[in-house]
């Protein structure tokens, strides 16, 4: 339970911000369902905002909403990555370089910094004095 109404709002994954849609994929990994009490009737701290406790017995959190909807956000990306007018012929060359439908010359340069991972298409910007690539996923505007 909270008293932090906006939290509530993750599941519904309406108009979200890129940062709210990186924070959806990170809360996926845990199995949380948000419950919206209004701070006046919520007798109980919000948990979120307190030390943990070791265990809350007997309670079993089901997170399939949130799953559902970062599954059905990871497949519509992806989808509209492949369909865009200019993104998708790179993402295609990536998939396959041997595919036809593309110009291979075009795409062997301007796919150079773009990445396939896990199906995203990502551009690589910089990389850390490790070697550590840092990659930015594309996000469409409409």
């Amino acid at each position: 339970m909270t008293e932090h109404a906006a939290l509530t709002r993750l599941t519904h994954g309406k108009n979200l911000s890129c940062r709210m849609i990186k924070w959806v994929l990170k809360l996926a990994e845990f199995n949380i369902e948000w419950e919206h009490r209004p701070g006046t009737q919520n007798a109980v701290a919000d948990v979120l905002s307190r030390n943990p406790v070791e265990s809350i017995i007997g309670e079993k959190v089901n997170n399939a909403v949130i799953r559902d909807f970062v599954l059905q956000l990871r497949e519509q990306l992806i989808e509209e990555q492949r369909k865009d007018p200019e993104l998708g012929h790179i993402y295609r060359y990536l998939e396959d370089p041997e595919d036809n439908s593309v110009n291979a010359t075009i795409c062997d340069n301007w796919s150079r910094g773009f990445r396939l991972i896990e199906g995203f298409l990502f551009y690589a910007k910089y990389t850390t004095s490790l070697g550590e690539m840092r990659v930015y996923i594309l996000v469409f505007k409409k």
